[in-house]
């Protein structure tokens, strides 16, 4: 972990010097929810949880990283704006289910999911699967990869 100290110090650095510059962003679907709607936050580290949990219905966070924190939570309409509203929420988005987005359910067939995913496989030249080698030959099946182990 000490090896990526310096790594994550200039993200945090950089993620500082942005929000500085920004000022604060807010998913403008936020302010159109009509029910319960799973927020995810950038909270400056300095704000306490309970100022921000007590405008959820339910509220997760992370640990600090640098001078941040993630809040993950349900929100409602009746309390989005009090929550977008706390000082200290460097950004707010809505937690989109990219499932749903893509149009997946849980009786997608396996054929309607293939359309709607691109297998790196399809398009990337990938080293040869063992399986691709005759087993009477005089080439070596080579090592799996991470390819062709999934």
């Amino acid at each position: 972990m000490e090896a990526y100290k310096p790594l994550i110090e200039q993200v945090v650095s950089e993620a500082d010097a942005y929000f500085e510059r920004q000022g604060r962003y807010v998913d403008p679907t936020l302010h159109e929810i009509s029910g319960p709607t799973r927020v995810i936050l950038i909270v400056r580290d300095d704000v306490p949880v309970a100022d921000i949990a007590k405008h959820m219905l339910a509220c997760r966070v992370t640990p600090s990283m640098g001078n941040f924190y993630l809040a993950l939570g349900v929100a409602t309409p009746k309390n989005i704006e009090s929550l977008l509203s706390v000082d200290g929420v460097v950004m707010a988005l809505r937690d989109v289910n990219l499932g749903e987005e893509m149009g997946i359910t849980f009786d997608t067939t396996p054929e309607e999911l293939k359309e709607h995913t691109l297998w790196p496989g399809k398009d990337v030249n990938l080293p040869p699967k063992p399986d691709d080698y005759e087993t009477m030959s005089s080439d070596l099946k080579p090592k799996p990869n991470m390819w062709n182990a999934l």
